[in-house]
């Protein structure tokens, strides 16, 4: 068995029962790393106990969600599983998983990527539990695992956004698929400027600060980004621009050094900020005055409701999660498409109009406040589960169900 622990040696099945909780969740993430699903799972295990449900934890690697989970005190596994094309490995952990979900009296299984699916489709329905898993991207062009994921049994699938709610429909038709809109702690996230912050990564008191945070990859649109601020430089040349995130997955190649390379190339680099990978999202979001998230396609966009809930004006492409998260005009401003000239004219107007700047962020914390509060994610998530559980005939309880 591969099962290892980061807390003890112990094998997923060890995982102890909470005797008073009606719902056991046991959640496999795929991975560990920073990014928006693990963001998404961090929140769900810290709210959902209020909402009825006990989660619990496997991730499929290690990584900082770990250790912030265990932190916290949620109960966290991981499970080395490796490549897919290592088939040994497949099986192994598919096994530590069907023996956790055979001793560990669990309710529902749920996968927080389609990758995780693939190990917990078998076990669970083999196991009676109820299997749910996240369709974390939009699939308009699917990728194999997305259909390799929906050709498995489950009992629900969860989408982000009204987009890929549609586009998870129309790729399996036969699997209910629930909408499921992620939430923040607002605590987390002020609307005092940092100025200690902007003191220190040079950004003058009174220049308008603009950031886009998010992993370095090509589809985040850090590319059209520093070209749009290359516009927005010519009319506004105290501006400073940030590119707020890091290169942490390993398979990003030349694409950091190419982004530097660019702002030199378009005469900005003395202008552009690149943090690399930090710990200190929020702090940016309280220096900045305006957020970009260029993203395409953007299934969600989890730091589009932190940047408002910071109170920043935030300016979006009209697809996808920002178009269910931003009232245009309102709470943020939203955009057609990502080529330069789109991406800057809001800026510029934004940065030439203080109070409309300050008015539409004013709005959008209050938004976020109302709508994508974390304890609302785990009520709307509760009740997803509980209706995957009640689709079971006969609950996992049965006392001929052996060892895997």
């Amino acid at each position: 068995m591969m099962a290892t622990s980061t807390m003890r040696k112990a094998a997923v099945s060890d995982l102890a029962p909470p005797s008073k909780s009606p719902i056991r969740l046991l959640t496999v993430a795929s991975s560990a790393v920073p990014g928006g699903m693990e963001e998404i799972v961090f929140n769900l295990a810290l709210s959902l106990p209020r909402a009825g449900i006990s989660m619990e934890v496997v991730s499929l690697a290690s990584g900082p969600l770990v250790d912030r989970l265990d932190k916290c005190g949620v109960p966290v596994r991981v499970l080395e599983a490796g490549r897919l094309r290592n088939v040994h490995r497949v099986i192994a952990t598919s096994r530590a998983l069907a023996s956790a979900m055979a001793h560990g009296s669990f309710d529902a299984v749920f996968s927080n990527m389609p990758k995780a699916h693939l190990y917990t489709a078998i076990p669970a329905r083999r196991h009676g539990v109820a299997a749910l898993w996240c369709q974390a991207g939009l699939p308009e062009h699917p990728h194999w695992m997305d259909r390799l994921a929906c050709a498995l049994p489950a009992d629900a699938v969860i989408a982000l956004s009204r987009d890929a709610v549609k586009a998870q429909q129309r790729l399996n038709a036969g699997c209910p698929v629930h909408m499921l809109h992620p939430g923040v702690d607002l605590a987390r996230y002020t609307v005092r400027s940092d100025t200690e912050l902007r003191r220190a990564a040079g950004v003058p008191t009174d220049a308008p600060l603009i950031s886009l945070v998010g992993r370095l990859q090509p589809w985040k649109g850090q590319r059209e980004f520093l070209r749009a601020a290359a516009l927005v430089a010519r009319s506004h040349p105290t501006a400073r621009f940030a590119i707020v995130g890091g290169a942490i997955l390993g398979w990003e190649g030349d694409y950091p050094h190419e982004l530097k390379r660019l702002a030199v190339s378009l005469g900005i680099d003395e202008q552009v900020i690149f943090t690399g990978h930090t710990e200190d999202v929020p702090r940016w979001l309280a220096a900045s005055d305006i957020v970009v998230n260029a993203s395409d396609p953007e299934p969600f966009g989890l730091v589009v409701i932190e940047a408002m809930a910071a109170g920043c004006a935030v300016v979006a492409l009209a697809t996808g999660g920002p178009r269910d998260i931003i009232e245009d005009g309102r709470t943020g401003v939203l955009c057609r498409g990502r080529s330069p000239e789109e991406l800057a004219a809001p800026i510029d107007r934004l940065i030439e109009n203080p109070m409309l700047r300050v008015g539409i962020g004013a709005a959008a914390r209050e938004r976020i406040a109302r709508h994508f509060s974390r304890e609302r994610t785990a009520e709307s998530f509760a009740r997803i589960v509980r209706r995957a559980v009640d689709s079971r005939a006969s609950p996992r309880r049965s006392a001929n169900i052996g060892p895997t």
